[in-house]
């Protein structure tokens, strides 16, 4: 029997919410967390345990028995968790950021980096959770670790990170075959060509990155996703079913992660002075209905602050800014 990677010394749990704990194969689970012991016996091949809801706090020790063989997990924290997803522009990593020196280690905040295909940089899931040392800031999101700044200044609690980002990925990637139905189907040659270049081909296949960076952290509870991707959309052809597989992904991911309710932050992409073709207005557009179309979602313009001569703008703070005005 395993747990899911996830787990680990440092977690981050939602406070105030259900905890979910799970993994895989069949046998005896028993949990000793705050005073409680939990047991479920398995018989299938995936299987979950649901904890009592904390209030924000910690540090805390964990016991878990998974059929005869204990582990032990220590300084674990109920905080906030945000789910931050998408591509290049969520993966952004603080080490590139326009006077990086300036971001400084926290020592509530907390990073989970859920393996993408690319294996791209120093970050891998069986590192666990990681804390804001000087040593591991550089590696995670800016974005990100913006918007947990903001929230540690104003709340005074913990947050937890999880990234689930692969840069160039398209947004089919990121879904289940079964919600990839015929009315969304655009043909290989009417898409962006990030979905036909080779150096990007093990990821941009239809759900691609939702097996192998998503489904691993499901169904850990978040209080919030944060969705910026769309830059490798842009074809005209794609620009037409795009809020529809907006929708399918808010709808998938709130079915996986257990929370009908779950709130969603969209990043509508930057106005970018060379490619203000039709594709990406049409990209922008389906971004900006989508809070319109879908419950729970809001969306984040970022063309107002960020600069629009590169894909890749180098400062994220204004832009987490904007995120945590939403937030309130």
């Amino acid at each position: 029997m395993k747990l899911a990677q996830i787990f680990s010394d440092g977690m981050v749990f939602q406070a105030n919410m259900p905890v979910r704990i799970f993994g895989t194969g069949s046998g005896n689970i028993e949990i000793e967390f705050l005073g409680k012991i939990y047991r479920k016996q398995s018989k299938s091949e995936k299987w979950m345990i649901e904890l009592a809801p904390q209030n924000y706090g910690g540090p805390y020790h964990m016991r878990v028995v998974l059929d005869g063989e204990e582990k032990h997990f220590e300084n674990i924290m109920f905080g906030d968790v945000l789910l931050c997803a998408g591509q290049s522009n969520m993966q952004f990593e603080v080490g590139f950021e326009k006077e990086n020196e300036n971001v400084k280690p926290n020592e509530n905040i907390r990073y989970f980096f859920s393996d993408n295909i690319e294996r791209h940089g120093r970050l891998r899931s069986d590192m666990g959770w990681l804390l804001a040392t000087e040593e591991n800031v550089p590696d995670f999101s800016a974005l990100a670790y913006h918007v947990a700044e903001g929230i540690v200044s104003k709340k005074g609690v913990c947050v937890g990170i999880i990234a689930a980002v692969q840069g160039a990925s398209a947004i089919r990637s990121w879904l289940s075959e079964e919600v990839l139905t015929p009315e969304v189907y655009i043909p290989i040659e009417q898409r962006h060509a990030d979905s036909s270049d080779p150096a990007y081909k093990a990821f941009n296949q239809d759900a691609a990155c939702y097996k192998e960076t998503f489904l691993p952290i499901a169904p850990y509870m978040v209080a919030l996703v944060i969705w910026y991707q769309g830059e490798s959309d842009t074809s005209v052809a794609e620009g037409t079913v795009y809020l529809q597989l907006l929708k399918k992904l808010v709808t998938l991911w709130r079915h996986d992660l257990q929370n009908k309710t779950l709130p969603f932050i969209i990043l509508q992409i930057c106005d970018l002075d060379d490619r203000m073709d039709e594709g990406w207005s049409v990209i922008q557009k389906a971004q900006e209905e989508a809070q319109r179309e879908i419950p729970s979602v809001q969306v984040v313009t970022s063309s107002d602050v960020c600069e629009h001569t590169q894909i890749h703008p180098e400062d994220k703070r204004a832009l987490a800014e904007k995120i945590l005005e939403i937030l309130g």
